[in-house]
């Protein structure tokens, strides 16, 4: 167990790792690519009847030639170097710059060229971290006067205001946690070490939530509170934090909860066990309660649950009993039953799946299969969930399975395909109201896009884009599939480093790249560069219907274009 914890750290670190450099280089975020399940529609394929068809070279398998979807259209030329669009009511905000200036500004779109502008010039500045919130953003931003400051716009110049400069630090020292109910939770340092802050859009109502960890000049130098997100019930903020023994460097994981008041923060767990990873743990609102996973020196990592009070915060179920470590996590509620992935006793090094009713005795094993590591989500559609699975015994791959949470209802859905483990619930998306689109491999060939109806028969690759190596390649924002109108959208590459948008409706036929009749640029459409290489950009955000996205189609530079 031990060394499977320690792989699934060193990956999760990997890849936060590119999507920090990422980031610093102007990409986009991973938030950018959230799938949105979009309307169910017949999934046709669509064909651009004004223009002529698009013609895709595949240095791996020759030349195929494919139609090219109609609507593709620029969303005007000012925006230069889109990143990071984030959709927050019916706009969606982004970074970019036009030609009179030369660092990253906030702008907006409401998927139309009218609707595309310049929100605000911060004078000599740059903006980072951009974040929804109730139909505008917050971001950081750094000018001549405040550097690492909380912004928040609502999309006009003279409602994009600086609530609160912390420090005088570089902008790297506000750190998004997330917006739960209607407050932004963020960690920043203001002198006092890092700690929990909290903003409700206002400036006055921007502050620090409580000093977890006070950090008088000279002791504890190190001891900045660190917030794992949690969950937001009952009107409350519950997160796992790290709190540090006074005068020394032993940290303490604990759970905390607030309602966002200044000076609100109860602590709701008692740990014992210093210097807690906290990996993969997890959390899910299930009949009232909140189910959470927690470490005790008696029972190990397992099962507790809470009410939201210190005596309602106990253990629920001990799954290796003892003080051994069964590591629940990935939550689900399915059919009326709180479905999780926990180690069975005496069985070894894999996971298997659990399902409780709120009981001890209505706890039991699903069926022996683990969930693929970093899988972070189970996809649902037409009332089961799928996911990458591996029955136990043996070093075989992670394929196709799925549930609907009770044991005859557990299976393999496929044996062919083995889907692409990480980040699962975004590289799968339901299109055309019965077909799951993802990205997987059979072994033979690269990853590419496959479909599954949920039988055998109906599991296949839609379309062998790059067959030399694969049309996905594993770095930030690949992979990553977002639905629309009963048609997905990915990024793919025919060839190495050079990405393009592809749009299916399921099929193979209707599996075609998205570009303009009048595209110059046929290496790379929408990749951009990254240390030297290629590497692609999110795919498209929905924006009133509308999928906006970046592209150079028909520049060098990258535009913001809609389709």
């Amino acid at each position: 167990m031990q060394s499977r914890t320690q792989w699934s750290a060193l990956v999760r670190i990997l890849v936060l790792a590119a999507s920090a450099a990422l980031a610093a280089c102007g990409g986009g975020g991973g938030d950018d690519a959230i799938a949105d399940a979009g309307a169910p529609a017949t999934g046709t394929p669509s064909t651009d009847t004004t223009g002529t068809p698009g013609t895709t070279t595949n240095t791996g398998g020759g030349t195929t030639t494919t139609p090219t979807p109609a609507g593709v259209a620029q969303l005007g030329t000012q925006a230069i170097e889109p990143n990071q669009i984030t959709v927050s009511g019916t706009r969606a905000f982004f970074i970019g710059r036009d030609g009179s200036i030369n660092h990253n500004q906030l702008w907006v779109t409401d998927g139309t060229i009218d609707g595309t502008k310049l929100v605000r010039e911060i004078s000599g500045g740059s903006i980072q971290s951009v974040t929804a919130f109730s139909g505008g953003v917050f971001f950081v931003g750094s000018d001549a006067t405040a550097s690492g400051a909380l912004w928040f716009s609502d999309g006009t110049n003279a409602g994009t205001k600086l609530l609160k400069d912390i420090t005088t630090a570089t902008s790297e020292n506000i750190s998004m946690v997330g917006v739960y109910g209607n407050r932004l939770y963020f960690t920043a340092n203001d002198g006092n070490g890092r700690e929990l802050w909290t903003s409700d859009g206002t400036a006055g109502g921007t502050y620090m939530v409580a000093n977890i960890n006070p950090n008088p000049a000279g002791t504890n130098p190190n001891a900045d509170t660190t917030v794992k997100a949690g969950a937001f019930f009952n009107g409350k903020f519950y997160f796992y934090a790290w709190y540090y023994q006074p005068n020394t460097f032993t940290a303490y994981a604990q759970l905390y909860a607030t309602t966002g008041a200044q000076g609100d923060l109860a602590q709701l767990t008692t740990n014992t066990v210093s210097d807690s990873v906290l990996l993969d743990f997890d959390m899910e609102v299930y009949k009232g309660q909140l189910y959470f996973t927690w470490q005790s020196a008696a029972n190990g990592i397992e099962l507790w649950r809470t009410d939201g009070t210190i005596a309602g915060t106990q253990p629920f179920f001990d799954f290796v009993p003892g003080n051994g470590n069964s590591y629940p996590s990935h939550f689900h509620v399915i059919n009326d039953k709180l479905v999780l992935f926990a180690y069975e006793p005496g069985v070894g090094s894999q996971q298997s799946m659990w399902s409780t009713d709120g009981t001890a005795a209505g706890t039991q094993v699903v069926k022996s299969v683990d969930l693929g590591p970093n899988a972070n989500a189970m996809v649902p559609m037409n009332g089961l969930w799928y996911f990458p699975g591996r029955a136990l015994g043996g070093p075989n791959p992670f394929t196709l399975w799925v549930t609907d949470g009770t044991t005859a209802g557990t299976k393999e859905v496929s044996a062919v395909v083995r889907p692409d483990a990480n980040d699962f619930e975004r590289k799968a998306v339901v299109v055309a109201g019965n077909k799951l689109v993802f990205m997987g491999t059979d072994g033979t060939n690269g990853f590419e896009p496959w479909v599954t109806d949920g039988t055998g028969a109906g599991t296949l690759m839609l379309k062998n884009i790059n067959p030399t190596s694969g049309s996905y390649t594993a770095t930030v924002g690949a992979g990553y599939v977002v639905a629309h109108n009963g048609k997905a959208y990915f990024v793919a590459a025919p060839a190495l480093n050079d990405f393009h948008l592809w749009e299916t409706d399921g099929t193979t036929a209707g599996t075609v790249e998205v570009k303009p009749a009048n595209a110059t640029t046929t290496v790379n459409p929408v990749g951009q560069d990254g240390f030297g290489i290629k590497v692609p950009n999110p795919v498209p955000v929905l924006v009133n219907g509308t999928l906006v996205y970046r592209a150079q189609f028909t520049t060098t530079e990258g535009r913001l274009w809609k389709l």
